[in-house]
């Protein structure tokens, strides 16, 4: 079988140099199950610390023995087949074949997809099919399956049999449209999605997004995306975590149906890749978090994100109210901030005593180190950040 072709985004992000870490004290959250590692580690080159939590876990069929049921449907095709096959995922693609494969029933499978038009709804399903040899007959420019079903309806005459590759969902939307437009839609289910064994991390993952200790989350998958959400509105953490996204945490998508899945449940995506390629997400989320807030601290400069400042060439992890604290001083840097101000901006129901502002004040100083003495106590009205803003940097 040829090699998969080398996907050059991928290889640039993944040998980005040592000293070119535009993602340095970033904290990006991963839901991926499939692929996981590698997004982690092209993240982790780039000087980002990644939280990997999963909410789906992805199950193909011949893994479960269900091989057997692919082949025999794979079999009925050959003896019946369609005018056209509709095929939506990679993975669907890939463990298609492995089955035919693994089962003895690729010939039928080559000569089903050899006598029909094959629609792809993107560019994982194309590259798929076409390291495995077959032609393409058309491609949904817009790599949403609406688009194919239209498409596909309107070019058959009603009863046409027409394959359809589904996703892992149990709602084979595709089928019941093309279903409902006339033609003899056949599903061709290759892969199942259950929720993964451990949404413990998951729940971890809402909480630090409601709580803006992330600088961006990634979904590469509509379903991992739906069930995130759905996890926070179970726990009564939808609305905060929206917000969140609406405000400083960057929703990065993979492509436009992952788009579209998130703009319907509600989450505007900071970070749209022009190529629905893994490393073209990763760089788009390298380029927008580039830029973090700047500031000239005695000479030497420091660099926010959320749950981190950079000092030089030293990240400073920071608990959540530290970081408040300290970016509420930094908003104004030079400017005396009342302690009653900090603690109804600093905290989340808008209040603090001076006692616990002055202790959160203290343990910021001890972790800034040697640039802690920068946050000053100006007697009886409050504390003040002595630094210059320098805007934002791509070298930070």
């Amino acid at each position: 079988m040829p090699k998969r072709p080398v996907n050059r985004m991928e290889t640039n992000v993944q040998h980005t140099g040592a000293m070119d870490l535009p993602l340095r004290g970033a904290t990006v959250g991963v839901t991926a199950d499939r692929r996981s590692g590698e997004q982690s580690l092209l993240l982790e080159r780039l000087g980002a610390k990644v939280l990997h939590a999963p909410t789906i876990h992805t199950l193909p069929l011949v893994d479960e023995g269900d091989g057997g049921e692919l082949a025999q449907l794979t079999e009925a095709l050959a003896l019946d087949p369609p005018v056209a096959v509709v095929l939506t995922t990679g993975i669907g693609v890939r463990g298609w074949l492995s089955a035919v494969d693994a089962s003895g029933t690729r010939d039928r499978l080559d000569r089903v997809f050899a006598g029909a038009d094959l629609w792809v709804r993107g560019p994982k399903a194309a590259g798929e099919l076409t390291v495995a040899g077959h032609e393409i007959f058309a491609s949904a420019a817009s790599e949403l399956g609406a688009e194919l079903v239209a498409r596909v309806a309107a070019r058959y005459p009603a009863g046409s049999r027409v394959a359809v590759q589904i996703d892992g969902s149990a709602d084979p939307v595709l089928v019941t449209a093309l279903a409902e437009a006339g033609l003899d839609s056949v599903a061709v289910r290759v892969y199942r999605w259950t929720d993964h064994p451990d949404l413990e991390r998951a729940g971890r993952l809402i909480e630090t997004i409601v709580e803006q200790r992330v600088d961006a989350v990634t979904f590469t998958s509509s379903p991992a995306l739906t069930r995130l959400v759905d996890l926070a509105d179970r726990s009564g953490l939808g609305p905060p975590l929206r917000a969140a996204f609406h405000e400083e945490v960057a929703a990065a998508v993979v492509g436009p149906a992952c788009a579209a899945t998130a703009r319907r449940v509600g989450i505007v995506p900071a970070v749209e890749p022009d190529r629905a390629r893994l490393g073209a997400m990763v760089e788009a989320v390298a380029q927008h978090l580039a830029r973090p807030r700047l500031l000239d601290v005695a000479g030497e400069r420091l660099a926010l994100r959320r749950a981190a400042v950079v000092v030089g060439d030293r990240v400073v992890e920071l608990p959540a109210r530290e970081r408040s604290v300290l970016e509420v001083l930094a908003a104004r840097p030079g400017a005396v901030v009342s302690r009653r101000t900090l603690g109804q901006r600093a905290w989340p129901d808008g209040w603090a005593d001076d006692h616990t502002v002055g202790v959160t004040v203290t343990r910021l100083r001890r972790r800034l180190g040697r640039l802690g003495s920068a946050v000053e106590t100006s007697p009886r009205r409050g504390y003040r950040l002595v630094a210059t803003a320098l805007g934002a940097d791509v070298s930070a």
